[in-house]
């Protein structure tokens, strides 16, 4: 190694990989990579995380991204990224829980390009900034006779669209809408919500996971009362086929 040369980091040996997964490492220029496929879900696996980095003294708080989540923690031994996404074709209950984990340490400073990770890490951390204060201007405006019900109802700023995009909101008395197209299968789109919903402290309720992608499906989230809301808060998801793709109508209530 050429003099002053810096030594690229190894993967804490703390951080081992979640029970029963066989892991798969890839050393990078400026670190390591690891990846495996647990046998669990997405809220499963970031929960284990959770408490492997709370007994180390570390905080695991990932983002959602769209189709997983991510989250970067800057550890004693390197920095290090994790990408948490269901894998596709796990859609019915006799199908066991597959989960794609990887993980990158790389040295303190660092962002490595080649996984991808460093770039989504930065579209969640620092969304583009558009000018939406006139857009947005009727969705504060009280509609009557409702109107302390409507003032006090607001739509979650971490509820998007499975792409991670803002949503267009439309305010009806006592009620929330919105909707858009999504692109199958159809079991990714409740996976997406039913954790996205579980992380802020939802009870969440599903439609049965074996029903036929040509029926459709919701994902329901109750909360009393909702962290960011202050009120108690019922959030749908209902899902219908439209052609070959699904769409999604969102309501808070």
């Amino acid at each position: 190694m050429p003099a002053g040369a810096q030594v690229a980091p190894a993967t804490p040996g703390w951080l081992i990989p979640y029970p029963g997964a066989s892991a798969e490492t890839k050393q990078l220029s400026d670190g390591v990579e690891v990846s495996y496929s647990a046998a669990a879900t997405p809220r499963e696996v970031i929960s284990w995380f959770r408490k492997v980095f709370a007994d180390n003294g570390l905080k695991f708080e990932p983002m959602p991204t769209g189709d997983g989540y991510f989250a970067r923690v800057g550890a004693p031994e390197c920095g290090l990224a994790v990408s948490i996404r269901a894998r596709a074709g796990h859609s019915t209950v006799d199908d066991p829980p597959n989960t794609a984990v990887r993980l990158t340490c790389t040295a303190k400073g660092t962002v490595n390009q080649g996984t991808g990770n460093g770039q989504v890490w930065q579209a969640v951390k620092d969304p583009p900034v558009h000018d939406t204060t006139d857009a947005m201007k009727k969705f504060d405006k009280p509609v009557y006779p409702d109107a302390k019900a409507a003032a006090a109802l607001k739509w979650p700023s971490w509820l998007v669209a499975v792409d991670g995009g803002r949503l267009a909101v439309e305010r009806y008395s006592g009620l929330l809408k919105s909707s858009f197209t999504a692109a199958p299968p159809r079991f990714a789109t409740e996976v997406f919500y039913a954790d996205l919903l579980d992380a802020h402290g939802y009870h969440v309720n599903k439609s049965p996971a074996n029903s036929a992608e040509v029926f459709g499906s919701w994902v329901e989230g109750t909360a009393d009362p909702d962290a960011e809301l202050g009120r108690k808060t019922v959030i749908w998801i209902k899902m219908k086929p439209a052609g070959k793709a699904f769409q999604v109508e969102i309501t808070v209530q």
